[in-house]
């Protein structure tokens, strides 16, 4: 019998309760490769590997360019667009479009040292990679791998640790591909 002051229907048991946890997080905790479920576009994955790409080329334009004109070579990019030196560095740290156009300006006097012929191609298809992605919202996968093996190749010419991330986004996109 029930206890004073409580009906049959206090007494009633109820199931615990089970947090509602979405399928995608279940499929990805028992894949065998992980699957993200706000996978990224190739506009957005090209974009990444152009920021590793402006990252991983600085120190190395840095230490060329002040290797071949002393800690004087902002100077030279001022005469080149124009502006104050400050003005110049801070753009080239800040806009790829500048930097790789100021990189291509000085590779015979001083990149050129240092890397050869098919390293000049590829920073010319980088520029191009740049561009499409600056004013293009859309990447097909092939366009994209492509993209991440020109800018990887090119990190990987200089030894940039850099490269080792892009190989990975490479990687990726291959998996996801296939």
């Amino acid at each position: 019998t029930p206890s004073p002051g409580l009906n049959h229907k206090d007494t009633k048991t109820t199931k615990p309760s089970v947090p509602s946890v979405p399928l995608w997080f279940i499929i990805t905790l028992f894949h065998p490769h992980p699957i993200n479920p706000m996978a990224i576009s190739n506009h957005e994955r090209v974009g990444r590997a152009l920021k590793l790409l402006h990252e991983g080329l600085y120190p190395y334009f840095e230490r060329e360019m002040t290797a071949a004109y002393t800690e004087k070579w902002p100077l030279r990019a001022a005469t080149y667009f124009d502006k104050d030196s400050i003005a110049v560095q801070t753009s080239l740290k800040t806009d790829l479009y500048d930097f790789l156009k100021f990189m291509w300006s000085e590779w015979n006097d001083v990149f050129r040292k240092t890397l050869g012929k098919a390293e000049r191609s590829l920073l010319s298809e980088c520029q191009d990679i740049r561009n499409t992605w600056a004013h293009t919202p859309t990447f097909t996968t092939d366009d994209a791998y492509r993209a991440l093996d020109t800018i990887g190749r090119l990190l990987t010419a200089i030894s940039a640790p850099e490269a080792a991330e892009v190989e990975r986004q490479k990687q990726e996109l291959l998996r996801i591909r296939f």
